[in-house]
């Protein structure tokens, strides 16, 4: 079975912007706003990826529970949460999974959050006019 490819595509006005469960999906080169949730969502995913994606006024950019996608070289702005992680996978456990060369600004609450999250590698983003920059919680990230 193939991975699934989301490209190019604007998504706005929504409850929900793209939500991915037990999938290996890669999410590249979206523009994404005004969405009442989060704009997207990776729900019990070991892989994946969210690249260079455009992300703004959602109420969280990017949720991770139980997954460990790759997030690199997106663009959130005016969000409540940027990067949202919660929750362990087994790939989390032995391989780190990446947040890097992010551009987070002027989140309402914080630029990135982990919960209950192991092994992650936060690198290379630049957090600008955030509430809070990074805050870790029963985590072991690499920052």
């Amino acid at each position: 079975m193939g991975d699934s490819i989301i490209k190019y595509s604007l998504v706005e006005k929504a409850q929900n912007g793209i939500l991915t469960d037990s999938s290996n999906v890669k999410i590249i080169q979206n523009e994404i706003r005004q969405i009442a949730s989060a704009a997207i969502s990776f729900w019990n995913c070991s892989e994946g990826s969210i690249v260079g994606n455009t992300i703004s006024e959602s109420d969280i950019g990017i949720y991770c529970k139980e997954s460990s996608p790759k997030i690199e070289n997106n663009k959130l702005n005016g969000l409540n949460m940027g990067i949202f992680v919660k929750g362990r996978t087994l790939k989390s456990d032995t391989l780190p999974s990446t947040i890097k060369g992010n551009v987070i600004s002027k989140s309402k609450n914080v630029a990135i959050i982990l919960t209950d999250a192991s092994k992650w590698q936060i690198e290379s983003n630049q957090l600008i006019d955030n509430r809070c920059g990074i805050n870790c919680n029963d985590s072991d990230p690499t920052i």
